[in-house]
């Protein structure tokens, strides 16, 4: 028989792994929940939770560990969901969004491509567009970006004073757990015991953490205010996070993808000397032929990463008076001075950090 949808959509508290933890636990990434986009694709084992509890406007709050502490990193206000079947069959969802769920190609080793995975995509879509619901597949969400909040810049820390103050339908945190020796848990584990499964919350709870959320996201946002400081394409981010270990490899995974900092972006060479000894890391082109010059930093850019790249640009301009050079900067953060400086001087920083992939 068909699903009956709950009239009202269901908060929910949902427990992630971070990508670099998926990483080191199962030995690739996966980047899911792609907050970047605010989309989550969930498996069989929980899909079916889903499906008994969403509808549109629920508000998914997403946690998880950084440092040994929990934090809320996102909200979504959900506004709309499918079994990820249907979308996968869809060019346009797959052009738009980036989740894994529906790009499962890009990921060969967690999803088989065979004849049967495709026959039973088919099934579940036809089923679809005859009112049927398969709740034992996967399935995606999609938050409106209006009213959804990305705060791994700024994420709340979910300790006993927030816990405290939920009461998850009369379920809440049990403080008095102990181990087997009778020793009592810390109050982070306590926490993490009660959040281990997804959580569904009440009204008055899912009201208490938007209230957190937004404030949390408002600083996020004042941060993001900068119009030269932007963030690198999420998988090519994590593809950084996750495999560069040094300057060098990060400068050539960028010549790889360099279009991923601007569209029509062409490579021209690296490590390119300058009179005076000084090295450029990568010289590139626009397509109007402007000459870019591309500085790479591992970890937070700072002053004299600044002072560095304006000497390379005044230097190159003196050996080439005929081209306007201009310059970018690759980093996973980018220090407050050295933001308000790029945007007096033009200076475009492309950010690949990510708050849940630092050490």
């Amino acid at each position: 028989m068909p699903l009956t949808l709950v009239e009202e959509g269901k908060d929910f508290l949902y427990r992630y792994i971070s990508r670099q933890e998926f990483q080191k636990r199962i030995g690739f990434y996966f980047p899911d929940p792609l907050i970047e986009e605010f989309t989550y694709g969930e498996g069989a084992f929980y899909s079916p939770f889903i499906w008994r509890n969403i509808n549109t406007g629920s508000r998914v709050f997403f946690h998880t560990r950084i440092g040994g502490t929990r934090y809320l990193t996102a909200m979504y206000w959900v506004a709309d969901f499918a079994p990820a079947a249907v979308w996968r069959a869809d060019n346009r969802m797959r052009s738009r969004y980036r989740n894994p769920h529906l790009h499962p190609e890009k990921y060969p080793e967690f999803w088989g491509d065979d004849a049967a995975s495709r026959q039973r995509d088919q099934e579940v879509s036809v089923a679809y567009a005859n009112g049927t619901i398969f709740i034992d597949v996967d399935m995606v969400l999609i938050g409106d970006p209006r009213r959804s909040f990305d705060i791994r810049k700024s994420p709340v820390i979910l300790n006993r004073e927030v816990m405290g103050r939920l009461d998850m339908q009369g379920k809440p945190v049990k403080w008095d757990i102990v181990n087997r020796k009778g020793e009592p848990f810390h109050e982070d584990r306590c926490i993490s015991a009660c959040l281990r499964v997804p959580r569904v919350l009440s009204k008055s709870d899912g009201d208490f953490l938007e209230s957190l959320v937004s404030k949390a996201a408002g600083v996020v946002r004042r941060e993001q205010s900068y119009a030269h400081i932007s963030a690198i394409d999420p998988f090519v981010a994590s593809e950084i996070q996750l495999s560069c270990a040094t300057e060098e490899e990060i400068e050539s995974l960028v010549i790889k993808k360099l279009r991923a900092l601007e569209a029509g972006l062409r490579y021209v060479a690296r490590q390119v000397r300058l009179d005076g000894g000084n090295r450029i890391d990568i010289l590139a082109e626009r397509k109007t032929g402007d000459p870019v010059v591309i500085e790479i930093k591992k970890g937070t850019a700072d002053d004299s990463t600044l002072t560095q790249l304006i000497s390379y640009l005044h230097q190159y301009k003196k050996e080439h008076p005929e081209r306007d050079p201009v310059g970018k900067i690759v980093c996973a953060d980018a220090s407050y001075r050295l933001r308000t400086a790029c945007e007096h001087l033009g200076i475009h920083v492309h950010c690949y950090g990510d708050i849940l992939l630092r050490d």
